[in-house]
Formats: C-alpha cells, structure tokens, sequence
C-alpha cells in the first residue's frame, strides 16, 4: 500500500510539474506577443537614405507603445508612398514650426535657427519639389533621410508632410547586421 502511495505521489507531482511548466511556457508566449505587438516591434531598413546613420537591411526595433515624435527620433513611418514600403526616416520638425532649407549653402532652419547636425553624411544641397519655407501643420512631422542628397522623403511631394498617425515607432536597437549590434541615435 506504501509503495502504490508512492508511485501516486510520485505521478501526481510529474503531472503537477509538467502542468507549470506548460503555464510558465504558455505565460512567456503570451507576455512576449503582447509585447512585440503592442510596444515593440522589428522592422527592415530599405535603401540607403539613412546612411550612414543605418545601412540598406539593417534590421532594427523600434519602440511604439504611446510614442510622440520628437526631433531628431529616427522613425518608422507606414503612411502609404509609391515605393510601397515603410519609410525610415528622421523627425527634422514637428506640428506648428516652420522649417527652411538654403541648398546652396547646404544648410537646414526650423523656425530661423540653423540646425546643429552631426549625424548626416553630407550637407544638404537637394530641395526636391517642395517650396521652403514650409510651417508643418498640426498632427504632422516633417522627415528626411540622414543622406540629405539621395532620400525621398518630406522635400518630396509623393511622401511630404508625414501624418503623425502613420509613425510605427522611434528606431531605438539595431539587431543586425551583428557587428553594428546595439543602440541607435
């Protein structure tokens, strides 16, 4: 009889084992969707507008739980475009501020003050079809690629003025390639 006590026991506490740890599994799955779907989430870095701030496949995680643009943010933007893919970009301006852009000195103003801009590849000499100076409206960012002079984006009227309720998230970790693995800024 002690022995059949046993073995129950012994089944009962198997049984009880493999059940939380099913429920720890289970919990993990559910905690980590929730949080790839609601505050972060991967995206892929098309073409080389962001350089050489990101590179062309770069794989990055942005952060998207109640976001709100700010200067200087790299973005993920879904707000559709003739490339038909989600844009990378930075937040040059934000709702109300008026941004100007001289291309012959290669300098860009928001709200008359010049911008100190140490992550570009090279000054910004390209304008596209926009007419500067430009005042950005309520609910939206004005956007442009780190690589002034070959980027599509808010210079040119198919992407233009970028509707706050199209930005994804702000770019934060880089996951790949490995060797560039770690914060971006």
């Amino acid at each position: 009889m002690d022995s059949s006590n046993n073995n129950n026991q012994e089944s009962l506490s198997l049984k009880e084992e493999i059940f939380e740890w099913l429920d720890t599994c289970v919990k993990t799955v559910v905690v980590t969707l929730g949080l790839f779907t609601f505050v972060f989430a991967l995206s892929t870095v098309k073409q080389c507008s962001m350089f050489p701030t990101l590179d062309d496949n770069d794989k990055v995680i942005m952060y998207s739980f109640m976001y709100k643009p700010k200067y200087k943010d790299i973005i993920v933007i879904t707000q559709p475009n003739a490339r038909n893919h989600n844009l990378v970009k930075r937040v040059i301006a934000t709702g109300g501020q008026t941004i100007d852009i001289d291309p012959k000195a290669g300098k860009v103003f928001i709200d008359g003050e010049e911008l100190e801009e140490d992550y570009i590849y090279e000054p910004t000499f390209r304008v596209a079809d926009v007419k500067f100076p430009v005042t950005v409206p309520k609910g939206y960012i004005f956007a442009m690629g780190d690589n002034r002079n070959n980027s599509a984006d808010s210079r040119d009227a198919w992407v233009g003025m970028i509707d706050e309720r199209y930005v994804r998230g702000k770019v934060v970790f880089r996951v790949w390639p490995i060797k560039k693995f770690g914060v971006v800024r």
